[in-house]
């Protein structure tokens, strides 16, 4: 099994928080105070002795405080054990090859989940992440994409469903093809998949379109 890396998901995570998550002081004359205002923020960590609630979820995104090993400062959650009256957590980082280890004792948040089902390319590896550009400039390169455009494509292991939307809402078809291993998936047949789903647009667009009404000559209804 070869190994995996996440150096391009890291990247784009940390391009999100920064944007959405990190809070900015407004104007000159309030940052040169002691506890200036500041806005902003619009998603963020969810801390547990705050909201009350001790369940974290296998999967959740995890920040990590009250250690020195910031290869594990944000983590996805793997899996949870009790020890005595405390509790350790497999934490697997979200940087480099997604090295695993055992935490505890440490101060634990979980990011905002709705904001957290929305970004699934957060967790691909940096091969997930090239396919995906490969699907979107291919076919923007060699089709006309103005009314069917590529979409994200959806990861299950080493399978690969790609899809495709009608723009400015002409439709609410999003026909899809699974392909069973994305990295044998040649240019050619990325185009010949993007033709199929067009080709299932048409279909769903004529399923939709009202009957036509044959009205009989008017000497029949005589």
């Amino acid at each position: 099994m070869h190994a995996q890396h996440y150096d391009i998901a890291y990247e784009k995570l940390v391009d999100y928080l920064l944007h959405f998550c990190v809070s900015r002081i407004y104007g000159e004359d309030n940052a040169s105070q002691q506890q200036p205002r500041t806005f902003g923020g619009h998603t963020g960590w969810v801390s547990l002795e705050l909201n009350g609630d001790p369940a974290l979820i296998e999967g959740d995104l995890l920040l990590l405080a009250g250690h020195k090993q910031p290869k594990w400062r944000m983590a996805w959650l793997k899996k949870v054990r009790k020890s005595g009256m405390s509790a350790e957590y497999l934490a697997q980082s979200v940087m480099g090859d997604g090295e695993q280890t055992w935490m505890s004792n440490v101060e634990v948040s979980h990011f905002h989940r709705p904001t957290l089902a929305q970004h699934p390319e957060w967790r691909w590896t940096n091969e997930q992440h090239q396919f995906a550009d490969t699907w979107i400039n291919v076919v923007s390169e060699h089709r006309n994409t103005q009314l069917i455009a590529p979409m994200m494509p959806v990861f299950l292991g080493d399978s690969v469903t790609l899809k495709a939307r009608a723009r400015f809402g002409l439709e609410d078809s999003k026909p899809s093809i699974t392909l069973p291993d994305f990295r044998s998936i040649s240019s050619e047949e990325l185009l010949q998949c993007y033709d199929t789903l067009c080709q299932k647009h048409d279909t769903f667009r004529a399923s939709k379109a009202p009957a036509m009404i044959v009205h009989p000559p008017a000497e029949a209804i005589q």
